[in-house]
C-alpha cells in the first residue's frame, strides 16, 4: 500500500514539473495554467481509485457502548497532502524563478502574466495540502476522543476538552469537524448542557431525560413557591426518592443496595400515606425537613466514597458507618409509617365494634340470627 502511495506521489510529481518545464521552454503561459489546473482537480486513475475506494463498516456494537472504530479519510489525506506539497514546492520554485528572471529586465508584463497564472494555482497546492494535514490530525485526535466514550457513549465537553488538550471552544470546532467528516454517526453536540452524545437511540434517550429533568425542575420551582402545602411536599419527596434511586444504580455491594431499596419503599409508601389523607403532614414534617434530607447526603457520600478507586482505612470506616446507620433509619422511618396507620387502627377498630353492637341490637348478628 506504501508502495503505491509514493508511486502515485512520483507521477504526480513528475506530471507537474513537466508541465511547468514545458511551458518556461515555449514560453506559453496559458498552457501551463491549463495544464496545472487539470493536474491538480483530475490527479491519475490510479489515484482516484485509492480516493473513491469503498468506506470500511462503521457500525457501532450497543446501544449505550461506543466501538472505536478506524476513522475514514486515510487515503484522502495522503493524497491531498500529496498533491499539496508535490504541486506546491514547485510552484513555489517557479513563482520565485519567474519574478528573478523578469523584475530585474523590467518585463512587467510577462510577468504579470505569469502572477496571474501561478499565485493562485500556489494558493491551490498549499490549501489542498492544509486540508489533509488538518483531516490526518483529526484522524489522530479521533481516538483520543473516541476513549472518552468508550463506556456509554456520552461524554462531557470538557472531556473531550481534556482528552484533545486544548481549549474547550476549539475542541467543539473539531468535534463538528469529525462529525463532517463521517467519524461519528448520529452524534449530538449539547453546548448548553456541556454534553457529547453518540448513537441515535442514546440521542433520543438523552434527550428524553433532558425533557423530564426540565419538568421535575418545574414542578420543584412550583414546591418552593408554596411551601409547606401538601403538593409542595409530594414533589420535593419525589425529588429526594429520585436522588436516593440514583445513588443506588452505581452502588454495587447487594447488601447496601438491598437497604436502599427499603428505604426507598419505606419513604414511598410514608408519602403516599400522606398524599391520601392530607391531615397527617404535620406528623412527617421533621422526617422532611432534617431525617429525609440527611439521609439523601450520607446515602450520596457513601457512593461518592466507593467511586475512589483507592481504598483506605478512613474511606472503608465511613462507609461502614453509613451502612450501618441505614439499619437504624429503616427502622425509625418504619416506626413512622406504621405510627401514620395507628390512628386509623384505633379509629377503624372503634368503627367495628359500634357495627357488631348495633348487628346484635337489630338481631343481625350473634348466635341466635340462624334460629326460627
Amino acid at each position: 500500500m506504501q508502495k503505491t502511495k509514493t508511486a502515485l506521489a512520483e507521477a504526480l510529481s513528475k506530471t507537474i514539473n513537466d508541465s511547468i518545464r514545458i511551458a518556461l521552454e515555449n514560453k506559453d503561459y496559458q498552457r501551463v495554467k491549463e495544464q496545472l489546473e487539470n493536474t491538480l482537480k483530475n490527479p491519475p486513475v490510479a489515484a482516484q481509485r485509492q480516493v473513491t475506494k469503498p468506506k470500511k463498516d462503521l457500525t457501532r456494537a450497543g446501544k449505550y457502548r461506543y466501538k472505536v472504530i478506524i476513522p475514514p479519510g486515510k487515503t484522502k489525506s495522503f493524497m491531498q497532502r500529496m498533491v499539496g506539497l508535490f504541486a506546491g514546492i514547485p510552484l513555489f520554485i517557479a513563482t520565485i524563478a519567474t519574478v528573478a528572471e523578469f523584475l530585474p529586465q523590467g518585463r512587467y508584463n510577462p510577468l504579470m502574466a505569469w502572477m496571474a497564472a501561478l499565485l493562485p494555482l500556489t494558493a491551490g497546492a498549499w490549501w489542498i495540502y492544509y486540508k489533509g494535514r488538518k483531516l490526518a490530525k483529526a484522524r489522530t485526535d479521533y481516538r483520543s476522543v473516541a476513549m472518552t466514550l468508550s463506556n456509554n457513549a456520552r461524554t462531557t465537553l470538557d472531556e473531550v476538552a481534556l482528552a484533545l488538550n486544548r481549549p474547550k471552544k476549539q475542541a467543539i470546532k473539531t468535534l463538528r469537524y469529525m462529525i463532517e467528516q463521517g467519524f461519528f454517526h448520529n452524534a449530538y453536540i449539547d453546548e448548553p448542557q456541556n454534553m457529547f452524545v453518540v448513537g441515535r437511540d442514546n440521542i433520543a434517550e438523552y434527550r428524553e431525560s433532558g425533557r423530564v429533568q426540565q419538568k421535575q425542575q418545574e414542578q420543584l420551582d412550583i414546591a418552593r413557591s408554596m411551601p409547606g402545602s401538601p403538593e409542595a411536599i409530594m414533589i420535593e419527596g419525589e425529588q429526594y426518592l429520585r436522588q436516593i434511586r440514583r445513588a443506588n444504580d452505581i452502588i454495587p455491594d447487594p447488601v447496601v443496595s438491598d437497604k436502599l431499596a427499603r428505604l426507598e419503599t419505606i419513604s414511598a409508601n410514608i408519602f403516599r400515606r400522606v398524599s391520601t389523607n392530607p391531615a397527617r403532614l404535620p406528623e412527617i414534617r421533621r422526617y422532611m425537613n432534617y431525617y429525609l434530607p440527611t439521609t439523601v447526603k450520607l446515602v450520596e457520600a457513601y457512593a461518592e466514597a466507593d467511586a475512589h478507586s483507592v481504598r483506605g482505612e478512613h474511606i472503608d470506616g465511613t462507609k461502614q458507618q453509613i451502612s450501618d446507620s441505614l439499619d437504624l433509619i429503616n427502622g425509625a422511618f418504619a416506626k413512622l409509617l406504621d405510627q401514620l396507620y395507628a390512628r386509623d387502627s384505633m379509629t377503624i377498630g372503634s368503627e367495628i365494634t359500634a357495627m357488631e353492637q348495633m348487628l346484635r341490637g337489630d338481631g343481625l348478628a350473634g348466635d341466635d340470627i340462624y334460629d326460627d
